[in-house]
């Protein structure tokens, strides 16, 4: 769902469950050149993110030596979390929501 919401990806959809931290690679093409980005969904229906989880991916996301990385959450995120790595914008299931609405009335 995710990656069809994102426009003009050329994407590397990962199917493993041990992806390393990223579920969708996508490769953006811009005009200032192009951005490589990892992609990770986490659905949590109870369960808050946690430090560990974001310290992780942004270490995946360093590692690789990626633009940038995209963190699309169901569950809770504090204002803590959200600051901890400048390279790693984290989503919550209301900005989601608003973003799938306005996919939609494209």
């Amino acid at each position: 769902m995710i990656k069809n919401i994102i426009k003009e990806i050329e994407d590397n959809l990962r199917k493993d469950s041990k992806d390393g931290g990223k579920d969708i690679i996508a490769y953006i093409n811009r005009e200032d050149g192009n951005e490589k980005v990892h992609v990770e969904c986490k659905l949590y229906k109870t369960t808050e993110l946690n430090k560990e989880t974001v310290r992780a991916f942004g270490y995946t996301v360093n590692n690789d030596n990626i633009n940038r990385g995209v963190l699309f959450c169901t569950g809770y995120v504090n204002e803590d979390i959200r600051n901890m790595n400048i390279k790693i914008q984290i989503w919550t299931l209301e900005e989601i929501i608003i973003l799938l609405n306005a996919h939609e009335k494209v």
